[in-house]
């Protein structure tokens, strides 16, 4: 913990709230995290840190939630997101740059 300058365990930091879980193999459990992260809709990730970078009033988070949903909602990588699970396949998402869908800013 960083004020009183003392490390605590990963249950201990599960108790306090400072973490959500332990995992054996810690770096494994990463990993899974970052790969099934990896494998979503770059747009929509970018869209999810950009509501959690921000804290705003519940209304202002609300329009903010709403703002992004319909940027994403019928972009192509949206559009790849429910056809490859339809069809029970990996997505193959157009990533060519960071930022909003094309033709939402």
């Amino acid at each position: 913990m960083k004020l009183p300058g003392r490390t605590v365990s990963g249950t201990e930091a599960v108790a306090l709230g400072l973490a959500t879980r332990t995992a054996e193999d810690p770096r494994a459990a990463a990993l899974a995290t970052a790969y099934e992260i990896a494998a979503r809709n770059p747009h929509a990730v970018r869209a999810a840190k950009r509501l959690l970078a921000a804290p705003r009033p519940p209304a202002e988070q609300l329009a903010a939630e709403q703002a992004e949903i319909g940027a994403l909602i019928a972009s192509p990588n949206q559009r790849e997101a429910v056809t490859a699970r339809l069809e029970g396949r990996d997505p193959v998402f157009a990533d060519p740059a960071p930022g909003p869908p094309a033709g939402t800013g």
